[in-house]
């Protein structure tokens, strides 16, 4: 934990990052990422958006699966999809989620062979996790 005093104006941007024990080499990650939501802007409009920014700048981008879905206490939209970097083929599960004027983007990221086991974890992450508004 850390505590700091922000200049006038400024916001903080903290990102969450979890990582996990080395799994054939390769370390899945949780990261917990948020920004203030536009208007009335929904989950599945902010993911919308978010789309184009990740077929745009994530080489061999596959759309898989999305959709409403809950996991625990959240409620948001998911999205499951695949992409290339650094060689390594990747899938990335995220639920997207607005609480109050904050949305927050939770991304599991695994190797793309091991996606349904990916998409376990992810799932049994996201419904342990509690976010505040």
């Amino acid at each position: 934990e850390f505590e700091m005093s922000l200049p006038e104006s400024w916001n903080h941007g903290t990102q969450l990052l979890v990582v996990s024990p080395p799994q054939e080499g390769f370390r899945p990650t949780l990261a917990i990422s948020h920004e203030a939501r536009q208007g009335k802007q929904e989950a599945a409009e902010y993911a919308a958006t978010q789309l184009a920014a990740l077929q745009s700048s994530l080489s061999g981008f596959g759309l898989l699966r999305e959709g409403t879905a809950k996991f625990g206490e959240l409620a948001g939209f998911f999205r499951e999809c695949s992409f290339v970097s650094a060689g390594s083929a990747l899938v990335q599960v995220q639920l997207y989620v607005v609480l109050g004027v904050v949305v927050y983007t939770l991304t599991y990221t695994d190797l793309a062979d091991r996606r349904a086991a990916a998409r376990a974890a992810a799932e049994k992450l996201f419904a342990s996790t509690k976010l505040a508004s």
